[in-house]
């Protein structure tokens, strides 16, 4: 409840914000010892955005293991030989160090942003892969050694990889120079993606053919009963695709239903729109706008009531609330502003996921007020 002067510092654009705490903590540290506190002042630190950064950071680098993960467990699903997985997911680093060198050859950093966009394209990277990796897997099928295999594997299907590659990336590349606020959300995942994708076309038509005429891939679907069930279920899929097909009453009956239900689908299941989604950083805004006639003594008296309030409950114990035995969720901290016409609070609950509740309490203190 003690006086103070409220500082808040912005990063100039293109700044490094985790670099910034960083050194302006150690510089607040050295005015504190060499000029604040013999004057019996201090600065203290009291809200820390940059956290919520470095954990989005770290969130989205999980994420991204997580997904190689993934799409590595299902490519070996797939094609059921360790060898032929190990070669066709070689090329997730690859593109992951091409995605970063994009966005420094662009002059963009990494960000939750950026990152987000390296997460989106390793699956679509093994989109080339798996196609080189079928392709040569089918001529040494057809009797070709392991040299001609890879050569005729790659000679059949490098216009595909490359027609699907240029379409995707086409797609985003415009993206990259859109100005304005769009621009800066979305041009470094149209970096990241592009540069990546890039990356796994060059890998696809290189590097894979030449790992895949040196190893033998013949540990693929050992197991005989394991082979019996992938047929009979592509020969249950063909069945069903070719009863589709069958007849043009058929055929004009799926486009009918497929274009129906999309429709529908749009209609009934699209999400509201809004500009940017709510975000996680756990802070109550919230602002008492005070009435005509109202003047600063009377805005101070309020304050010093709120103010007294809301001590009660810093620092408290999270369970209390939960629990019942108290009002209002407890509160890490919170700053107070007091003009002649309006009242303003900045509090962050000590559990972030008390934040709907803290607002909801300072809104029913606010509303004890004419």
């Amino acid at each position: 409840g003690a006086p103070n002067i409220f500082i808040a510092l912005r990063r100039e654009s293109g700044s490094n914000v985790i670099d910034i705490k960083r050194e302006m903590v150690e510089e607040i540290a050295a005015i504190n010892i060499e000029l604040l506190n013999p004057a019996g002042m201090q600065i203290e630190l009291m809200a820390d955005d940059v956290r919520y950064v470095q954990e989005s950071v770290r969130n989205v680098w999980q994420n991204l293991m997580l997904g190689a993960l993934l799409a590595t467990t299902v490519m070996f699903l797939f094609l059921r030989s360790l060898r032929a997985t190990l070669v066709g997911v070689m090329g997730i680093p690859i593109c992951i160090i091409v995605a970063f060198l994009g966005l420094l050859i662009a002059g963009r950093t990494i960000n939750v942003i950026s990152l987000a966009g390296i997460a989106f394209a390793i699956g679509m990277t093994l989109d080339n892969s798996i196609v080189v990796l079928e392709s040569i897997e089918l001529e040494r099928r057809r009797g070709a050694d392991r040299l001609q295999a890879a050569l005729r594997g790659i000679q059949q299907v490098w216009p595909a990889v490359f027609a699907s590659t240029m379409t995707t990336v086409l797609v985003f590349i415009p993206v990259a120079f859109v100005e304005q606020e769009a621009g800066q959300l979305y041009s470094d995942v149209a970096i990241a993606i592009s540069a990546a994708i890039l990356a796994s076309m060059l890998v696809a038509v290189t590097a894979l053919p030449s790992a895949a005429a040196r190893l033998n891939f013949s540990d693929r679907g050992a197991s005989a009963p394991d082979a019996n069930s992938r047929h009979r279920a592509r020969e249950a899929t063909l069945a069903i695709v070719g009863s589709l097909l069958a007849t043009s009453r058929r055929r004009l009956a799926c486009i009918g239903i497929t274009v129906l239900l999309s429709a529908l689908i749009i209609w009934k299941l699209t999400p509201a729109a809004e500009y940017l989604p709510e975000g996680e950083e756990p802070k109550v805004f919230a602002v008492m706008n005070a009435p005509p006639g109202y003047n600063l003594t009377t805005m101070l008296e309020i304050g010093n009531e709120v103010q007294d309030y809301l001590l009660d409950y810093v620092g408290k114990e999270p369970g209390l609330f939960k629990r019942g035995d108290s009002e209002m969720p407890a509160i890490a901290y919170f700053n107070m502003r007091v003009q002649a016409q309006q009242l303003r609070i900045i509090a962050e609950p000590v559990d972030a996921a008390d934040i709907e509740r803290l607002m909801k309490a300072i809104t029913r203190k606010y509303q004890e007020y004419p």
